[in-house]
């Protein structure tokens, strides 16, 4: 039963983050290892979005866009967050600018059984985007102490980042432009009384006159409209 339970969450993993690939136009993830009816425990994740990299001799920051991670759901997990490694350099106080290159989330705060992978996915890019760190010598403390020095002593005081100004602001998630386009869409549909869709993309009819939802399935076409 445990065993069946843990298939479960694993394909339930692999669905969200599928879904979360297909939302985002900043992240692209990408199964490992997939063995033939069985859900993958070890994934790619590519961040299109802006972080530091490195720096110069100068101190001044290298930026680039792209950025590839692999986690693996190792057999303690759920009960322990999953393995994070980055196969690109990477400079953020939270993050080995060394390989293994670990990713450091603050797992006793940050950490919990039911927590989604795919919101974990989107916490480490927004880490990438400097919108979250902690560069202070303070529990939690830095996973990198040369970044985090590197932060306080130089990157905050020359303005290059700070606690309100990520390196990115871009959302990772589609912008609400668009979302906001969809609705617009939808109303109009709504008021000419045409399908619309929910979320599990079944066909429902709304009625231009009363508001009424209903599913296709229960609409019958009577002459002169429906009924």
């Amino acid at each position: 039963m445990a065993n069946r339970n843990n298939t479960d969450r694993r394909r339930f993993i692999y669905d969200s983050l599928m879904k979360l690939s297909e939302r985002s136009p900043l992240i692209q993830i990408t199964p490992l290892e997939v063995k033939p009816g069985w859900p993958p425990d070890k994934y790619q994740i590519d961040y299109r979005c802006r972080s530091i990299t490195g720096i110069e001799v100068d101190g001044q920051p290298i930026f680039g866009e792209n950025h590839r991670m692999k986690i693996y759901l190792d057999r303690d997990y759920p009960r322990t967050e999953p393995h994070m490694t980055f196969v690109t350099p990477i400079w953020h106080p939270n993050i080995s600018s060394e390989e293994p290159r670990q990713v450091c989330t603050d797992k006793a705060k940050t950490w919990w059984v039911g927590k989604e992978i795919a919101d974990l996915v989107i916490q480490v890019g927004e880490m990438l985007q400097y919108k979250h760190y902690h560069a202070l010598n303070e529990p939690p403390f830095p996973q990198d102490s040369t970044v985090a020095a590197w932060v306080l002593n130089y990157a905050e005081p020359q303005g290059l980042l700070g606690p309100k100004k990520p390196v990115d602001r871009r959302s990772l998630l589609k912008s609400h432009r668009i979302r906001q386009n969809n609705e617009q869409k939808m109303e109009s549909r709504i008021k000419l009384g045409v399908p619309v869709q929910n979320s599990a993309e079944n066909d429902y009819f709304v009625c231009p006159g009363c508001g009424l939802q209903t599913h296709h399935s229960n609409i019958k076409m009577v002459k002169g409209g429906r009924s």
